[in-house]
Order: structure tokens, then C-alpha cells, then sequence
């Protein structure tokens, strides 16, 4: 693992830190999303492919949300409710996303590489080091949820709140777009071997992830009025991660090996933050 991976997980050794001394039972809400990885897992070892696990990503945060509400809140305040649409619009929408994605291809060469790393006994090392690791790390991002589902706090919607919904909003309506934009051009055989530099695409080359952290700051912000002030860090380690570890870093390592004109691409379109001029990197 490089040097952004460590980082990423000791920024998720502190959220767990933080969670463990000022949330009482935070705990039970990673039960809930290893119980879900477990089964995950087991999905995983007839079909011989442990990509699924990007399917159950969303979903993780969808069933340790439910979890915190039936175990220490209820079903009936607005406010935690709003906090759940939220979480289960993203999630549902990214795991249906990479499932259609996923249809007919074989397993992730990430995957496959450890698999081959991991020989006879990659079966059982998957658990801890993949599906567990998720769980884990999925724990770490969420602690400003889980500390909104187990504070008491206001049923009522605050202007903080509100900015909150429509920050998430313009996140979810972007990466949904990025996301729909990348997948129709893909699904056009003349495109095959090409680059999308067009739409979304034409102003950042990873507007997806842009939306993707737009989320999650407005799903932090939407908590600080009632308890999760205190639980920056979770968007601080989406935000990293997209960056330096899962996400841009890793994506553009290949795709500059195997995508004509990437490089060229590269010079004039920024990487994250979208730039509004053409041409113009930010």
C-alpha cells in the first residue's frame, strides 16, 4: 500500500477514535455494515469475483444509517428522515450504477492482481482485507450521520440544514450526470478507444468525483446543527481518498498507459475542480 493509502486509513483510525469516545454504541452501527459485508462475501466466493463489493458500497452507508435509527432514534423525526433520503438516494443510485456496469464483465483487474497475490487462501484473506476493510472505512466517512442519529437534537430544519440539501443536490445531480454522460458514450461502439471530452467531461476529467465530495461536505454540513459538528473528518477522508488513493490518482495511472491522447487531455483539462473556460486548467 502507498504512501495516500496509509494516510487514508489512519485519517479512518481517527474517526474511529473520535467516534469511540464521544459517541456511546457507535459501535454497533459498523456491526451493522460488517454483518452486510459478510454477506457480500459470501456472495462473492462462488461467483469468483470480489468487484461486487463496489456494488455494496452505497449500500453500506443505507443499511448503518437504518441501523442507527432503529436502534437509537426512531422513524418519525423529519429531520433524521431528510438525513436518510439522502444517504439512500446516493447510495441506491451508485450501487444500481456500477451493477449495470458490471453486467457481463469479468472481475476487476485491482481485484485480480490480489487474488493472484493472495494464491489457495485468497478466499478467506478477502474478508478482513477487502469487505472488511470497506465496512470499516465506510464506518470512518459516515461519523458525521452517525452522530446526527445519536445525539438529541431539534426535529426542525435549520438554514445551515438547508444549505446542506441543496450542496448534496448539486453534488447528486452532477456526478448522477457525469456518470450518465460517461456511460452513453461508452455504450456507442464508435466511441470504443476514445475520450469523453465533452458535457461534464470538458470541464474537469473526473466530474464524477467532484460531484462525489460535493455530496458528502453536504451531508457533513446538513449535520452540524445536530451533532456532527465535531465529525469533519468524514468528509476530510472521502475527500483524500478520491484524490490521492481510490480514486483520481489511481484511475489516471492506467489510463494514461492505455488511452491514446490521455496526456494531452491531461494539459488541458483540470483534474478535479472544474474549470468553466475551456482550455483554461484551473
Amino acid at each position: 500500500m502507498n504512501i495516500h493509502g496509509l494516510v487514508t486509513l489512519l485519517l479512518v483510525v481517527v474517526s474511529t477514535v473520535l467516534q469511540s469516545i464521544w459517541l456511546d454504541n457507535a459501535w454497533t452501527v459498523l456491526l451493522a455494515g460488517l454483518g452486510l459485508m459478510s454477506v457480500a462475501w459470501m456472495i462473492s466466493l462462488p461467483m469468483k469475483d470480489v468487484s461486487i463489493i463496489d456494488i455494496f458500497w452505497g449500500l453500506s452507508f443505507m443499511v448503518g444509517s437504518v441501523a442507527a435509527l432503529l436502534l437509537f432514534a426512531d422513524f418519525s423525526g423529519m429531520v433524521d428522515l431528510v438525513l436518510l433520503a439522502m444517504v439512500s438516494a446516493w447510495g441506491l443510485r451508485l450501487s444500481l450504477h456500477i451493477w449495470a456496469r458490471s453486467i457481463g464483465q469479468s472481475e476487476d483487474s485491482r481485484y485480480t492482481e490480489m487474488r493472484v497475490e493472495g494464491g489457495d487462501q485468497f478466499w478467506i484473506k478477502s474478508l478482513p482485507r477487502i469487505f472488511y476493510l470497506q465496512a470499516w472505512m465506510s464506518w470512518g466517512i459516515m461519523a458525521p450521520l452517525t452522530a446526527q442519529y445519536l445525539s438529541v437534537h431539534d426535529n426542525v430544519l435549520t438554514l445551515v440544514a438547508w444549505a446542506g440539501i441543496g450542496l448534496w443536490l448539486i453534488g447528486f445531480l452532477y456526478e448522477s450526470t457525469a456518470d450518465w454522460q460517461l456511460t452513453r458514450f461508452k455504450k456507442r461502439p464508435e466511441n470504443k478507444g476514445k475520450l469523453l471530452t465533452t458535457g461534464l467531461w470538458r470541464y474537469c476529467r473526473h466530474p464524477n468525483y467532484f460531484g462525489e465530495t460535493l455530496v458528502w461536505w453536504g451531508l457533513y454540513l446538513y449535520t452540524i446543527p445536530y451533532g456532527g459538528a465535531w465529525f469533519v473528518i468524514g468528509p476530510i477522508i472521502i475527500t483524500y481518498s478520491l484524490l490521492k488513493f481510490s480514486g483520481v490518482t489511481m484511475l489516471e495511472s492506467g489510463m494514461k498507459k492505455r488511452c491514446a491522447g490521455y496526456e494531452d487531455y491531461m494539459k488541458n483539462t483540470p483534474s478535479f475542480l472544474p474549470s468553466w473556460i475551456p482550455g483554461v486548467p484551473a
